[in-house]
């Protein structure tokens, strides 16, 4: 499948199924108003404080729920992640070789167990954002499927719309458009059959084929990963070759970067013009690898491969020092520790991805626009060096008479969105149509001027 039809079904699912968690949000905030209000006036201490709230949703899902979840914290925002085994559940059943994975997704609904366990932890964290002082302006829930897909869910809840919501200053409508939820294959699960199907190909096909199909560039695994690079180019010597993973553990230590750490096993024979050549690592030895994938490519490249063992010139094989900048990975387990990655959001980018799900509403929700047009895929980031928004999408027209995408209901939603928050901290927005490259350019004053009624400029 390719990614922009992911992506199409990816926005069908989540159109289509997270109103159920979406309503249990809501009426856990709806219950926690009432108490939060009343120990408001008795003139209550926050129940959760600087420095105890993280371990205060570990204990309540523990304690309340019987749920095991990791929490961390960067900044300003706090993450939740909860493994849940069977997130999904289809109602298609594969008949034969005509069915295809479009057919099953198309009828994937949230398991009642899944609903629930999100539903929980929503809550454990909906009670503990809105009775803290904690410097913490974004909350985010990270629901894992650990039992096959590695699908995720994440989340994201600025913890100032809770609180507006709580006090009826935000509409139930408006405070589900204001989440942003994702939905994507968790890239370690990826990550790790990526190098699965790697050692696999080392059995079968030579070094040259290994690099061309898993590296992104040749360059890169000579200057990157030298010693790599010499171990891989004795392949073509080798016959019988396999590869038995004993040990493989990844972990995400940043955007679009896994780090997969593995002890394999290599057997094989000397070719017939080989015999007597000393290869750096003998048959049956056990080696140690940390590879690094690029998981901004899809399928996701190789961009390092590290040995954790080298031979001297005798053949005497020692340990390396393990690599300073991956030192906190040093110990195997600690891949599984805080299993789950967690990336500051600020407020601008926030806002950004909002503008994106709230326009994607429009061509995907409203029946005159969705029936004329289709959207491949949108994509909104705020550029803090130039204060500007930029916002890329692909939509195309439907009928046979090809109708120009127009861009002001865009710009209307934008100007309402920067109006609710009172974001004034940008200079421009630029909206791009990737199908007929149309662009076009707002400043603030503008968006001020074309959208808002006189009463409420603030210049």
């Amino acid at each position: 499948m390719t990614k922009s039809k992911f992506q199409n079904l990816n926005e069908s699912l989540k159109s289509k199924y997270f109103n159920d968690l979406l309503l249990k949000d809501s009426f856990v905030i709806g219950i926690l108003t009432f108490v939060i209000l009343a120990f408001s006036v008795a003139g209550c201490r926050p129940t959760y404080t600087n420095d105890n709230i993280e371990q205060s949703i570990v204990k309540i899902c523990k304690d309340e729920y019987k749920l095991d979840v990791t929490t961390k914290r960067i900044g300003r925002t706090l993450g939740v992640y909860v493994p849940i085994s069977g997130l999904f559940e289809s109602t298609v059943k594969k008949q034969g070789r005509n069915t295809t994975l479009e057919d099953v997704l198309s009828g994937i609904r949230f398991s009642k167990a899944a609903t629930e366990k999100i539903g929980d932890v929503s809550m454990a964290l909906s009670r503990a954002a809105i009775s803290t002082d904690a410097p913490i302006d974004f909350y985010v829930l990270v629901a894992s499927d650990t039992k096959a897909s590695g699908l995720e869910i994440i989340i994201t809840r600025y913890a100032l719309d809770m609180k507006r919501f709580m006090l009826g200053d935000v509409s139930m409508g408006d405070y589900h458009q204001r989440l942003l939820m994702d939905m994507d294959f968790g890239p370690v699960t990826a990550a790790e059959e990526t190098a699965r199907e790697f050692f696999n190909d080392l059995e079968r096909v030579s070094s040259q084929a290994v690099i061309t199909r898993y590296f992104s560039k040749i360059s890169n695994i000579r200057i990157e990963s030298p010693d790599f690079f010499l171990y891989i180019s004795e392949l073509n010597y080798k016959d019988n070759r396999k590869f038995y993973i004993a040990k493989l553990k990844g972990a995400q230590i940043e955007k679009n970067k896994v780090l997969v750490r593995c002890k394999v096993k290599e057997t094989y024979t000397p070719s017939q013009l080989h015999e007597g050549y000393r290869f750096l690592y003998p048959s049956g030895f056990t080696n140690e690898y940390l590879i690094l994938l690029d998981t901004s490519y899809i399928p996701y490249l190789i961009e390092r491969v590290l040995l954790l063992n080298a031979a001297d010139e005798e053949g005497n094989i020692r340990k390396l020092p393990f690599p300073a900048k991956y030192k906190e990975y040093e110990n195997f387990n600690a891949l599984e520790k805080n299993g789950f990655f967690l990336e500051e959001i600020t407020f601008p980018d926030f806002l950004a991805r909002q503008l994106s799900g709230r326009i994607r509403e429009l061509y995907q929700a409203q029946a005159g626009v969705k029936n004329k047009f289709v959207m491949n895929l949108i994509k909104g980031e705020y550029q803090p060096a130039a204060k500007k928004f930029k916002i890329v999408f692909d939509i195309e027209s439907k009928g046979v008479k090809r109708e120009e995408v127009d861009f002001n209901p865009m710009w209307k939603i934008i100007s309402d969105v920067m109006r609710q928050y009172d974001f004034k901290d940008y200079g421009s927005v630029e909206l791009f149509n990737i199908a007929d490259s149309k662009k076009e350019v707002m400043n603030r004053q503008e968006l001020l001027d074309k959208f808002w009624p006189k009463w409420l400029l603030r210049k």
